[in-house]
C-alpha cells in the first residue's frame, strides 16, 4: 500500500503508475497522457 497524500493506493498498477507520473525520471516523459493511458489499457488487459 502506498499513501499519496490522503488517498491510498493499494493496487501495484495504479501504485507504479503513480510512482511514474510523479518522480523523476518518468518511463514515457514525451508520451501524450492519451498515449500513457493506451499503453496503461494494455498492461491491465494482460492481467485479466
Amino acid at each position: 500500500m502506498l499513501l499519496a497524500g490522503d488517498a491510498p493506493l493499494f493496487e501495484s498498477a495504479a501504485i507504479c503508475e503513480y510512482l511514474d507520473e510523479t518522480l523523476p525520471p518518468q518511463l514515457h516523459p514525451e508520451a501524450a497522457p492519451s498515449a500513457r493511458r493506451i499503453a496503461a489499457g494494455w498492461s491491465s488487459a494482460r492481467r485479466c
